[in-house]
């Protein structure tokens, strides 16, 4: 799945630099030089997910952000404010607005593409899921083990081993889906844990529920594309 992502930013140079660093996301980027020309384009596509800077000509970033809180159709839009002028009062009038993230410029690329993702995640993990039985290795390094995949998603899955971290636990998951020679590699963080007593989902052995993150536009094609073999009937 395809997300518009807007960023508005007054200096070309960040503009650039944002658009390269989301090369690696499914997405699709749509670009503003102040909060006018924003406006006048949510108003006629639908964005998913908004980047903005603050400090702009005609029409600023808070300007551009409490407009927003006030239609209907555009206040639900994630909003990430990347700016070199946060502070916490400013940071306090933006979360009223219901501002999600900050990011503080200049940034690197690993750090702004995992904020991204992060919300484009919540959209994706929302998706249908789908029942497998994916052998897997996942941890750290050279240090990994052995578990499966019982379940996926474009956005995550949910994984039981022998090992079980804590929520927001970040680390590497490699498996292969069937009729594919590339083994996927990439990051998951855990979201929730599922053992003891009180299991979120009590039919599944221990386990945790991962939410992936820095997934590329090429993972998530070839997962989405699993998922709809799954669907139709394919065993694996």
């Amino acid at each position: 799945m395809s997300y518009k992502i807007l960023l508005v930013d007054d200096v070309n140079f960040f503009l650039d630099l944002m658009k390269n660093y989301l090369s690696v996301l499914d997405s699709e980027i749509l670009t503003a030089h102040n909060g006018r020309e924003a406006l006048s384009i949510m108003e006629n596509d639908k964005v998913d997910l908004l980047i903005t800077d603050y400090e702009m000509p005609e029409m600023d970033g808070y300007e551009l952000v409490l407009k927003i809180s006030q239609y209907e159709r555009l206040k639900s839009i994630p909003v990430i404010v990347a700016s070199a002028h946060l502070n916490d009062e400013l940071m306090e009038r933006f979360l009223k607005l219901g501002v999600k993230a900050f990011i503080k410029k200049p940034f690197n690329d690993l750090d702004f593409v995992k904020t991204v993702d992060s919300h484009l995640i919540k959209d994706r993990r929302m998706k249908e899921r789908v029942l497998v039985q994916l052998p897997c290795f996942f941890g750290f390094g050279d240090v990994m083990e052995r578990g499966v995949i019982f379940d996926i998603s474009e956005g995550g899955l949910y994984l039981s081993g022998q090992k079980i971290y804590k929520e927001n636990t970040y680390f590497e998951i490699k498996f292969i889906i069937p009729n594919e020679t590339k083994t996927i590699k990439l990051w998951g963080r855990v979201a929730w844990v599922n053992v003891g007593e009180k299991k979120i989902k009590p039919k599944y052995p221990d386990g945790m529920g991962i939410e992936f993150s820095g997934v590329s536009r090429e993972q998530i094609q070839v997962i989405k594309a699993f998922i709809e073999r799954v669907k139709s009937g394919y065993q694996s």
